[in-house]
Parts: C-alpha cells; sequence; structure tokens
C-alpha cells in the first residue's frame, strides 16, 4: 500500500489464512510516521469511523510542530505530523527502537544511509537518530531510538523486515560481511537480492532497483 502508483516509498501488508492467535508487536517496534496536512480534521474523521486516536492532535511538548497518534486495529502505531507543501513524501519515517545506537549507525551507512540529524533529550534520558538515502523532506527516513541503558527488546513476530535498494548490490554485500555482518539469506543468481540482520536484529532485504520495479509490476 502507498500514496501513488508511482515510485516511491511502500507498506507490505501480510495476512496469513491459517494465523489463528494474534500477532506479538513486541517492544522494538515503534510507529511509522506519515504527513497529515489537515491534521485536526483527519483526527476528526479516524474518530468518526470508529479509530482509536491515542494522542490527540496538538503541539509536541516544548515545540510548535503539531502531531497526533493513532493505533490500528492490529495494535501498530502510526504518529501523524503536519507538515507544509515542501514535504513531498507521506510516508515520513520508520521508528524502530536499538540497543546501541552507534553501532546501529555503522551498519546503515555500510548499506548507504547517512546520518541526516540527531536529538538528545537529556531530561527523558534518550537519544534519536534520523538515517536514510536522501533529505527527509523527499524520502523516507529511517528513526533510531535509543533510551539510556536499555540494551535488548522482544521482536515478537509481527515486524517483518524493511526493503531497501542500492546501486551497487554486489558492493554492499561483501562489505557488510567482511564487517561481520549477518548475512541470513546470500546473494541470489542473479546478484539482484540478498537478506542480513543489523546489530539489534532487525531484518533487512537488500535489492536492486530493477527486481522491485519487476515485483511491483507483478
Amino acid at each position: 500500500m502507498g500514496y501513488s502508483d508511482k515510485h516511491g516509498p511502500l507498506l507490505q501488508l501480510i495476512f496469513n489464512n491459517d494465523r489463528k492467535q494474534p500477532y506479538n508487536l513486541g517492544t522494538a517496534y515503534g510507529h511509522i510516521a506519515l504527513t497529515a496536512p489537515d491534521l485536526y480534521n483527519q483526527c476528526s474523521k479516524i474518530k468518526d469511523d470508529g479509530g482509536n486516536v491515542t494522542r490527540e492532535p496538538g503541539p509536541v511538548k516544548g515545540g510548535t510542530t503539531e502531531i497526533a497518534f493513532i493505533e490500528a486495529p492490529e495494535g501498530y502505531k502510526y504518529e501523524l505530523i503536519k507538515r507544509d507543501e515542501t514535504w513531498k513524501c507521506p510516508i515520513l519515517h520508520l521508528m524502530l527502537r536499538v540497543g546501541n545506537i552507534e553501532k546501529t549507525r555503522k551498519f546503515y551507512e555500510t548499506i548507504g544511509m547517512t546520518m541526516l540529524r540527531d536529538s538528545v533529550n537529556d531530561q527523558y534520558k534518550y537519544t534519536l537518530y534520523f538515517m536514510g538515502f536522501g533529505p527527509e523532506e523527499h524520502n523516507t527516513v529511517l528513526e533510531f531510538t535509543y533510551n539510556w541503558g536499555v540494551e535488548k527488546y522482544e521482536h515478537g513476530d509481527a515486524y517483518l523486515h524493511i526493503t531497501v535498494t542500492t546501486p551497487d548490490i554486489v558492493g554492499v554485500h561483501d562489505k557488510l560481511r567482511s564487517g561481520g555482518y549477518t548475512i541470513t539469506k546470500d546473494l541470489d543468481t542473479n546478484n539482484s537480492s540478498f537478506t542480513c540482520v543489523d546489530p539489534d536484529g532487525y531484518s533487512v532485504h537488500v535489492v536492486t532497483e530493477q527486481l522491485l520495479n519487476l515485483l511491483l509490476t507483478q
């Protein structure tokens, strides 16, 4: 699912017909952030439709950015953030909790991401790193949250993986292997995809843009 049939970030939702029990979201997965140009009316409509607004729209504590939080029927959390027309990418970020933020930074730099900005909160004792392949205004990014002193989180079985593309899949694969990172599914015979895990155990599926475009047309 996405906001356009053109090239852009997507959410892949999977329903298993033989699943009898609810999925366990664990404590590692945080939320997905979406742009909400008409934040207050959107939250009102969500509530009118029976949706769950867990944080009413309004400015963040100590700031001016206006946000709200909603919860999907399965328990997934979404942050709605009011942004102006300069923000071209409607899926803003995926937030994941990590136990060693510097190890996380090094891993994602190896697959080609850069540090876009960071934030340190001494009062509530957490650090945020925002990383991605380009500016936040035009690309979905990853928000990594490090709660000081917390090294491990429960992953559950609901969150599956992140998929990213790279123009140099062989080079990225070899850098990860030589760096001691775990490759869980090796590079295929067409040099078009492989799967690895980051230092916190999040699965990352790396593919070429050609393969991704092929999958999206099937």
